[in-house]
């Protein structure tokens, strides 16, 4: 065979490999994806574009310093690799490296000045690291670009206060021509529709700001749909794995006895419960680092399910404990890995409340923080919250109040389950008496009081939740009621929750 046919095969193959690769990578099958970029790339593995399809894969699936690798190398073949930069700029997020994100985004904007997701981007790790004028100068320098993106427009009037008399009202009056220039049912119109309904609330214009949160999330509804029945079911099968087989290996010699100067600490609870409140509270600390929101558990979960085809609790109930140690282990390493000097780490996942039963088996010695807040507080927060990640349950007043529901009867089953594990912190006797409730959650924790707890929020790190900016403020009691202006639109929401209330 020729050199020309041989080079006519080769190219064939490769086109083969990054076609499949393509199609794994859209219909959600990465681990074949990363296999068949993998074998692009043996071919031309100067070939920056395929590095940069391979480095994305893996930022997806979670193997952020695989991916880190290939997006650098991608970005030195390639300087001008918009792509490259974006994933690689995720992927440092993700592992807890934000200053190297900020200069990534920054990088990508010397070479392509215009990109609006590179300055997007910027934006929001300038706003997660605390540092707010810099991030309004980032989205405005958006809306300078593209007038009506609907993501530049929202994230600015979430920096801004836009009480009457309104400072920002030319930022108000673009937003909302903004909004009138949008798609009805369209991505942007669900955006703009999240900052209209954020900032009418502050001019005081409730009925509006109702009707433009409800939009927002009639738009979101058409595309994560919940099933409040399917989720009772769900809740339920985990409580019947659960017992007795979890408390059997609690008592067990599975799991990790780890030692007690580096026990994790678990924040967990519903959004807006305060979890970023006392995980920064705890990170004031210098010798505690705050992971943020950590995907791990939830990992783990996911895994145990795909591995059995069960529900994660039926699947971790069938485990012995050399195994449950083996998980445990896993976990510890890879959460050390974000920081390995720190003596405590907190993980600091709200729907960790689902999966307690497993971090209570495998870390016997582990403090569980559950964050408590008031119903209608708390699910009217939730409500007229802009979330990151997908909050299906959050979509229709209704189906929120039972979810809200299925949440407190799954804490009351692990309360009785691991009777004396599971620490409740009040917000509303957190803000209300900071001091007395800050001192007890560390004498849960077996740490000292220090000045700097009640301080957090001069402590600078990366905050990367909706409660960035509150949790940089001192603690205050404005958000109790903040619902009360809304009650006319709550009837279902009340009706829902019932005697929670």
């Amino acid at each position: 065979m020729g050199k020309k046919a041989r080079r006519a095969i080769a190219t064939n193959t490769l086109q083969q490999d990054l076609a499949q690769g393509l199609k794994y990578q859209q219909s959600g099958r990465l681990a074949e994806a990363i296999k068949s970029y993998s074998r692009a790339l043996k071919q031309q593995p100067d070939n920056a574009r395929i590095r940069t399809n391979l480095g994305g894969v893996l930022r997806q699936s979670g193997r952020h310093s695989e991916a880190i690798k290939h997006l650098a190398k991608a970005v030195a073949l390639e300087p001008g690799l918009v792509p490259a930069y974006m994933n690689l700029a995720l992927s440092q997020i993700e592992t807890g490296r934000s200053e190297d994100a900020l200069e990534t985004y920054r990088r990508a904007l010397l070479f392509r000045p215009n990109t609006v997701e590179a300055r997007l981007g910027e934006g929001n790790t300038l706003r997660d690291l605390g540092r707010p004028g810099e991030a309004i100068a980032a989205f405005a320098g958006v809306l300078k670009l593209d007038p009506d993106n609907a993501q530049a427009h929202y994230f600015l009037a979430q920096m801004r206060n836009h009480r009457l008399p309104d400072e920002y009202e030319p930022e108000y009056t673009a937003m909302h021509t903004s909004y009138g220039n949008s798609q009805p049912g369209s991505p942007s119109r669900r955006d703009l529709a999240w900052g209209m309904g954020n900032a009418a609330q502050q001019r005081g214009e409730y009925d509006e700001a109702f009707a433009y949160l409800r939009e927002a999330h009639r738009i979101s509804d058409e595309q994560q749909t919940f099933d409040l029945g399917a989720a009772r079911d769900y809740f339920a099968s985990i409580r019947l794995a659960s017992c007795p087989a979890l408390a059997g290996l609690e008592d067990s010699d599975g799991g990790v006895d780890t030692d007690a100067g580096r026990v994790p600490i678990f924040v967990l609870g519903l959004p807006r419960s305060g979890t970023s409140l006392v995980e920064h509270i705890l990170a004031s600390n210098p010798a505690i680092f705050g992971a943020g929101e950590q995907r791990l558990i939830g990992n783990l979960c996911a895994q145990l399910e795909v591995a059995t085809g069960k529900t994660f609790a039926e699947a971790f109930a069938e485990l012995d404990g050399d195994a449950v140690g083996a998980l445990a282990r896993k976990y510890l390493e890879k959460l050390r890995l974000l920081s390995p000097k720190a003596r405590h780490i907190v993980d600091k996942m709200p729907a960790n409340f689902l999966s307690l039963g497993i971090i209570a088996t495998m870390f016997p010695r582990a403090k569980i923080i559950h964050c408590r807040r008031g119903a209608m507080a708390l699910c009217w927060s939730i409500y007229s919250t802009r979330f990151a990640e997908p909050h299906p349950f959050a979509h229709d007043l209704e189906d929120l109040g039972g979810y809200y529901r299925l949440y407190s009867e799954q804490m009351a089953y692990w309360q009785e389950l691991f009777p004396g594990r599971i620490y409740n912190l009040d917000y509303e006797r957190l803000v209300s008496d900071p001091e007395s409730q800050v001192r007890a959650l560390l004498e849960y924790c077996d740490l000292e009081y220090e000045d700097y707890y009640l301080q957090f929020y001069k402590t600078q790190r990366t905050v990367r939740t909706a409660s960035a900016g509150q949790v940089r403020q001192p603690i205050y009691q404005s958000a109790l009621d903040r619902y009360s202006p809304f009650e006319s639109h709550l009837q279902p929401l009340r009706a829902a929750l019932g005697d929670l209330i």
